[in-house]
C-alpha cells in the first residue's frame, strides 16, 4: 500500500507539472483554459487513485492468503514428517505429488526424488503387482486396507497400508492418499508363535500319551493325534 501511494503522489506530480507547463495528453482537450484542464487532471488522478488502491488492497489480500497457505503447507509438513508412517499423495496418473520424510527413512534416499514419478516406477514391478490392484480399487472410488510383505533394504519389510481415494468438488476420483504402517515387529512376534505352536503340536503329537486342554466350560481347545 506505502508502494502504491508512493507511486501514485510521483504519477501526479509529474502529470501536474506537465500540464501546467503546457505538455502532456491533457492539453490535447478542447477547453480555453489552463483551470480547466487542471480540473479534469484532478479528476482524472482521483479516479486513477480510487483503482491504484483497489488494485493495492486486492494485491495485500493476496499476499495475506499466500502467507497464511505458506503457513498451512508448513505445520502439515511439520506433523506428516513426524509420524511414524508413510504419508504420500498420488494423483490420478498413480504419480506422487507428496511424500513425508518418513519415507526416506525407510527407504533410503531423497524422498523429493519420488515426485512426479509413478508408482510403479518408485516400487518396481514386484511391488507394484501387489499393490496395483488396490491402487486401482481406491483410484475407482473405494476405500481399501490390505497388509503385505516386501524386502527393503536387504531386509523383511511387513505393512498395513490405507488408500484413501481423494474427490473433487463434483466428487469426481482425482488421486488417492496412502497411508502405510510398519507392522514387522507383529508380524515377527506372530510368526514365532506360529512356530512355537507348530514345535508344540509336533511334540505332543509323538508322545504316547493322550493329552488335552479344555477351558473353564469344559470345551476342549487342544488335543494330540494321540
Amino acid at each position: 500500500l506505502r508502494g502504491t501511494m508512493l507511486w501514485l503522489a510521483c504519477i501526479t506530480l509529474i502529470a501536474l507539472l506537465a500540464t501546467t507547463h503546457g505538455v502532456g495528453p491533457f492539453m490535447l482537450i478542447d477547453t480555453p483554459s489552463l483551470q480547466h484542464r487542471v480540473l479534469l487532471l484532478q479528476v482524472f488522478i482521483t479516479v486513477a487513485a480510487a483503482q491504484g488502491l483497489v488494485v493495492s488492497a486486492l494485491l495485500t489480500q493476496k499476499q495475506k492468503l499466500a502467507a497464511a497457505l505458506s503457513r498451512s503447507e508448513q505445520s502439515l509438513r511439520t506433523v506428516t514428517d513426524n509420524l511414524p508412517a508413510l504419508i504420500a499423495h498420488v494423483d490420478a496418473e498413480e504419480r506422487y505429488r507428496f511424500v513425508n520424510a518418513h519415507i526416506g527413512k525407510v527407504f533410503g534416499g531423497d524422498p523429493k526424488a519420488m515426485l512426479g514419478r509413478t508408482m510403479r516406477e518408485v516400487r518396481g514391478e514386484m511391488v507394484y503387482a501387489d499393490i496395483g490392484p488396490h491402487v486401482k480399487q481406491a483410484l475407482a472410488g473405494e476405500l481399501t486396507n490390505f497388509e503385505s510383505y516386501a524386502v527393503v533394504q536387504g531386509r523383511p519389510y511387513f505393512y498395513q497400508s490405507t488408500y484413501v481415494p481423494e474427490r473433487d468438488a463434483d466428487g469426481c476420483v482425482i488421486g488417492l492418499f496412502a497411508m502405510t504402517f510398519d507392522i514387522t515387529g507383529r508380524k515377527n512376534a506372530e510368526l514365532r508363535q506360529a512356530a512355537d505352536e507348530d514345535r508344540l503340536r509336533t511334540i505332543t503329537d509323538n508322545v504316547p500319551a493322550l493329552i488335552s486342554y479344555f477351558d473353564q466350560r469344559g470345551i476342549y481347545r487342544f488335543c494330540n493325534q494321540t
